[in-house]
């Protein structure tokens, strides 16, 4: 699996990437498919909307491999 791991998250962005910032998510900010809360559990501490706007598809994927490997 760890093999086709960027193959599938690639495959699986496509239909993620885009900053949104909905009031009504309750994991606030989204970009990549990565909301404010996730990010904010993995760097440790709160951060901006502007940093999820800003958010690359490249760390987005650092974090999700590291999640998803739970």
């Amino acid at each position: 699996m760890n093999r086709n791991w960027d193959k599938c998250f690639d495959m699986v962005i496509v239909h993620e990437g885009g900053f949104v910032d909905n009031k009504l998510d309750p994991g606030g900010a989204t970009n990549w498919g990565c909301t404010q809360a996730v990010w904010e559990q993995y760097v440790g501490h709160q951060v901006s909307v502007d940093t999820i706007k800003n958010l690359t598809k490249e760390e987005d994927r650092k974090s999700t491999r590291l999640n998803s490997s739970h």
